[in-house]
């Protein structure tokens, strides 16, 4: 009985010297046109600042997704700053830095790209 007593208290003490975890958030992003039309199949890239690697810092993928039919998709991410990049064919791509005001969702608007294509040149003749 007393070496029961003895183990519970250790394992009260090691449980309470772990690193508490931290909670997740539900960080939301609706893609939309300039219209404010939700712009389905949309990629949506999560992003954050690692800590460096031979003197650089650098980017370290969080979560990618395509959006829904109204434009959204969600990701759980702890409490952060994110860089988010959103994209679709034919329109122009944006990126955006959130988090840094407990804010939990952003809404891109993505103009149309010139000429409507996704950018592609052809080749010289």
């Amino acid at each position: 009985m007393r070496i029961y007593a003895i183990l519970v208290v250790v394992s009260v003490i090691f449980t309470s010297l772990l690193p508490a975890q931290p909670s997740l958030s539900r960080f939301t992003f609706v893609v939309e046109d300039l219209g404010g039309g939700p712009i389905p199949e949309a990629s949506v890239q999560v992003q954050h600042w690692g800590g460096p690697v031979a003197g650089r810092r650098r980017l370290i993928q969080d979560g990618i997704a395509t959006t829904d039919a109204q434009g959204r998709v969600s990701f759980e991410l702890a409490p952060s700053v994110y860089e988010v990049f959103a994209s679709a064919p034919a329109f122009v791509p944006a990126a955006a830095s959130v988090g840094d005001r407990n804010e939990t969702q952003h809404v891109f608007k993505l103009a149309i790209r010139q000429g409507g294509g996704v950018g592609v040149e052809s080749p010289p003749k």
